[in-house]
């Protein structure tokens, strides 16, 4: 295991290149979402907070007597276990390639780069966003189906009442106020179309739809809309099956750690991650194949997406037909 480790063939240029493509952002929510805590070891524990009732009960009679002792309570915690996962492709690029190549416009080793980097970051979004929508699982307890559809022209639509019960969900059940609300690209043109929110835009800020999204900010919440895409289509085929990751019926709301992440922190997920060489989140290798006559590119990165608190989160489902 400790060979996979290896900075021997660490390619110090392409890694800090790998590095400005990640901060780049792109289209990813990951880091809106599951703030980033890096961790030392690949198995390790966290917290996995409760709902918090031993906090709220008051039976406790705090009140002491002059020489008395002070009334006992307890309290219990529960932990997970994290099993980073490392995720790792490669590209070789052959050296005739590299011998054709106009640099000042093409350059293999970081156009190799760029795909690694671009197919790593898809898998991380499909990984958060099936976790983020799945109500029939990590939610289960901590869901409801929309009043009424957020699509109906009539504007007869439950859009802020869907919202407030996901909100009063996540203050009863987690103790924090929900920041934050997720809602697919298909739902969010429905979303800023129907009427109950269309009057809201006008009445408070008309420049808001100029830009033709929805604002940043609804009912208190950060907005934030999932518009990575993802091709689904084999290998070879010629018909191409391009769509968001997201599917447009649900819509999420939850609460994300923005001020201080950790393992002690309260967050709905986290990003648990494994620095390479403890201080690389993304490293890229650059090493030889004599018998292929080319280099290999290989870029990886070790990290695990957490729900220490699903009470912290809500799904809306069914806000489509």
């Amino acid at each position: 295991m400790a060979a996979r480790y290896s900075t021997q063939n660490l390619n110090n240029t392409l890694t800090n290149f790998a590095l400005e493509v990640i901060r780049s952002g792109g289209e990813s929510i990951v880091s809106k979402i599951a703030p980033l805590v890096r961790v030392g070891l690949t198995d390790s524990t966290f917290y996995k907070f409760g709902a918090g009732y031993e906090a709220l009960s008051d039976w406790h009679d705090a009140i002491r007597a002059p020489k008395a002792k002070a009334s006992e309570i307890s309290r219990s915690y529960t932990s997970g276990t994290i099993a980073l996962i490392q995720y790792a492709l490669r590209e070789l690029i052959a050296d005739e390639e590299m011998a054709n190549a106009d640099l000042a416009v093409i350059n293999p080793p970081e156009d190799a780069v760029r795909l690694i980097l671009s197919k790593l970051k898809l898998i991380k979004e499909k990984r958060l966003v099936a976790l983020l929508f799945d109500h029939a699982t990590t939610f289960s307890s901590y869901t409801a189906a929309a009043i009424a559809y957020w699509d109906l022209g009539s504007g007869n639509t439950s859009i802020e009442k869907d919202i407030d019960l996901g909100k009063e969900s996540v203050r009863i059940n987690a103790g924090v106020d929900a920041n934050t609300i997720v809602i697919p690209p298909a739902m969010a043109i429905i979303a800023k179309s129907a009427p109950e929110l269309r009057d809201l835009v006008v009445n408070t800020d008309s420049t808001l739809l100029v830009n033709g999204d929805l604002p940043p900010q609804l009912f208190g919440l950060e907005v934030v809309i999932p518009k990575m895409i993802n091709n689904t289509a084999d290998p070879g085929v010629t018909t191409q099956s391009i769509a968001s990751i997201a599917n447009d019926k649900d819509v999420w709301i939850g609460f994300v750690e923005k001020e201080a992440p950790s393992k002690r922190s309260l967050s709905c997920f986290y990003e648990f991650m494994r620095p390479l060489n403890g201080q690389l989140d993304v490293a890229v290798k650059k090493y030889r194949s004599d018998s292929r006559s080319g280099d290999w590119v290989e870029g990886q990165e070790e990290y695990s997406i957490e729900v220490p608190a699903p009470q912290a989160g809500y799904v809306i489902s069914a806000v489509d037909a």
